[in-house]
């Protein structure tokens, strides 16, 4: 241990910390002879990182207390070191200014899922020192980044994103490390296509009455193409499409186009918005980002396309961890912090489940003129299909826009398929309902 200059009862102080040969970088505060050491380090395992600093100070001198005190990137560790001798006399620089001091130290900073404590490599980013030297790198084997050398001070950790970025492709910050540090067995699986992952700062931005696309882009300073790139993967029609009905829900179509519309009852309906990330971190060893990948997990519940919606249903996350709820309007479950890897989900109210595809069948049997699946909806026994009927009314009411029993008047077509429909209705419980659309055929021969 040495001591590089003294002012005012202050050493600054280098140290070596580990059996590695890591250092320690921090300053002493003097009084007698006793010092207080501030230091930083997140690599310490127990108190045999202390050994090496020990072993300098050396002379029968100790270690006397340790204080410990966490937050999300670092350690800050406190020791108080009794009886340091220090050369006597001791010079006072007083032409010199502590900003100003040549101290270095070294710096690393680690990027590691949040949830296993895997690390993540592969991931680009820029850090500015305290002296204004940026270093442009890449996350190892190891998700670590290192300078050996940089200006003591706090570090400016950035990326940038480009038009091709993707939520496939991408981790954000997580609020917290939800399990351990960084794991040493935990692996983290590649990202899609076999292409780097990429850090950036994204934005849930939930859809309002009135937006579109390109005014989502707009507002947000983004071109359109890379908003839709990032949000479905490309540019194309029928990605989009797809995107904004199996993962956005938006089951509401333009009448002009026959596209998916952005509406406010969109569920989840959110469109990502993706930003460079910056953070200020210390500048010293043992920094840890914890984060998480950027794609929400989406899962459908369809009947040929047509949403199951507002069933319960359970997911059993990797990790064995367990969620539940209810899936949204466009049928869609939907978890944007999760642990990544297979899941398993169910829906336990299978009753349920029968009798809003029912309602689809027959919903999408009116579309070509066909009663045989309204049919079968109302041979399926009265409680079934009283719970088919609600369902249909609440949620797939889009044909005449008058309920089911009036969409089934709309298509028969005499008074057999009239009378067959109005007992099986009758059983069901579907209770009086205004007639449209049924002209009893004149049998009685006369001109009108």
């Amino acid at each position: 241990m040495y001591v590089p200059f003294i002012r005012g009862g202050r050493v600054y102080v280098l140290g070596r910390c580990d059996d590695h040969g890591r250092d320690w970088t921090g300053y002493t505060q003097v009084s007698g002879h006793e010092a207080r050491l501030i230091v930083q380090d997140e690599r310490r395992r127990g108190l045999g990182a202390f050994n090496g600093l020990e072993r300098e100070v050396g002379g029968g001198r100790s270690i006397d207390a340790l204080l410990d005190e966490q937050d999300a990137f670092h350690h800050r560790l406190v020791l108080w070191v009794r009886e340091i001798a220090l050369p006597a006399p001791v010079p006072v620089l007083q032409e010199e200014q502590p900003e100003n001091l040549p101290v270095t130290t070294s710096f690393d900073l680690t990027v590691f899922d949040a949830r296993s404590g895997a690390p993540i490599s592969g991931v680009v980013l820029q850090v500015r020192d305290a002296g204004g030297t940026t270093h442009d790198l890449t996350t190892d084997s190891g998700g670590r980044v290192e300078i050996s050398s940089i200006p003591m001070g706090p570090c400016h950790v950035s990326s940038s994103i480009a038009e091709s970025l993707s939520l496939e492709h991408t981790v954000v910050q997580a609020a917290h490390a939800q399990g351990t540090a960084v794991s040493d067995t935990a692996e983290w699986e590649n990202a899609p296509d076999g292409k780097s992952w990429s850090l950036a700062a994204v934005t849930p931005h939930r859809i309002r009455a009135g937006d579109s696309l390109a005014s989502i882009a707009t507002i947000h300073g983004l071109s359109e193409d890379a908003l839709l790139t990032f949000n479905f993967g490309g540019t194309s029609a029928d990605l989009v499409d797809e995107g904004l009905v199996w993962s956005v829900g938006c089951v509401q179509r333009d009448p002009d186009t026959d596209r998916p519309s952005l509406t406010a009852d969109a569920d989840p309906g959110v469109i990502y918005v993706p930003a460079p990330f910056a953070r200020d971190v210390a500048g010293a060893p043992g920094q840890l980002l914890p984060v998480r990948w950027a794609k929400p997990l989406v899962h459908r519940l369809h009947a040929d396309g047509w949403p199951i919606p507002d069933t319960p249903f359970r997911i059993e996350l990797a990790g064995g961890e367990i969620r539940a709820g209810r899936t949204s309007r466009a049928g869609i479950v939907a978890l944007a912090e999760y642990s990544r890897g297979p899941y398993a989900v169910s829906f336990p109210d299978t009753e349920d489940v029968l009798a809003k595809t029912l309602a689809t069948e027959a919903r999408a049997g009116f579309d070509g003129e066909l009663l045989h699946p309204a049919l079968r909806l109302l041979m399926m026994g009265s409680t079934l299909a009283a719970a088919a009927i609600d369902a249909y009314d609440h949620y797939f009411n889009t044909f005449t826009g008058n309920g089911f029993v009036e969409d089934v008047y709309h298509l028969v077509q005499d008074d057999d398929q009239r009378s067959l429909f109005e007992s099986l209705m009758g059983l069901a419980n579907a209770g009086p309902r205004r007639r449209v659309g049924f002209v009893t055929p004149d049998t009685s021969g006369n001109e009108p």
